[in-house]
């Protein structure tokens, strides 16, 4: 009776291994979408001062947009995109019958801080954002210039689209913010 608790036990234990690579590997198991950087927020970039989110975005914490179709740039101009045209611009070229536009916004104004989308992945009808946060401890000084820290990306649709995608921006393995948004094919 004591060999079989034995066994059970270390299947058990193997199970639980196994759940756990499975899970802290995921990102790396899962194909990466094919993504193109728009623009980026750094304090030297003429985007340094954000896109005009300090109202919205600021006060609920990291966001993610997304923008499948031309018409829906038109949109988000006033809100998000209003202060600065020449992103409008480059919004209003993407090719989205090939491509999807994804915004992912830190959610902050404070110097010093920075989010970069180091991958997405996409299982069934869930994409996943995975995006590296620098934030500044606040006890160390924060120096520089305020910025709105946010990563805008093109991403290939590759693949069949066509239906309601929900997108998980992701902080390590914890979600920080989501939304759903059709893709069309």
């Amino acid at each position: 009776m004591k060999r079989i608790l034995i066994i059970i036990g270390s299947l058990l234990a193997l199970l639980a291994l196994a759940f756990a690579f499975l899970y802290f590997a995921r990102p790396y198991l899962e194909p990466s979408l094919q993504v193109v950087t728009i623009a980026k927020t750094t304090e030297a970039s003429e985007f340094a001062f954000g896109l005009g989110v300090s109202d919205i975005y600021t006060e609920r914490g990291p966001a993610v947009i997304v923008v499948g179709r031309a018409e829906e740039v038109d949109t988000l101009t006033p809100t998000v995109f209003d202060e600065h045209p020449a992103l409008t611009a480059q919004l209003r070229q993407v090719d989205y019958d090939r491509h999807f536009v994804l915004l992912a916004l830190q959610g902050v104004c404070s110097p010093g801080h920075d989010i970069t989308i180091r991958k997405i992945t996409r299982r069934e009808d869930r994409v996943s954002v995975w995006a590296e946060f620098v934030e500044i401890p606040p006890h160390e000084p924060q120096l520089g210039l305020n910025t709105y820290p946010f990563h805008l990306v093109a991403v290939a649709k590759n693949g069949s689209w066509g239906e309601q995608i929900h997108f998980d921006l992701m902080k390590g393995y914890k979600r920080v913010a989501d939304t759903s948004q059709f893709i069309p094919s």
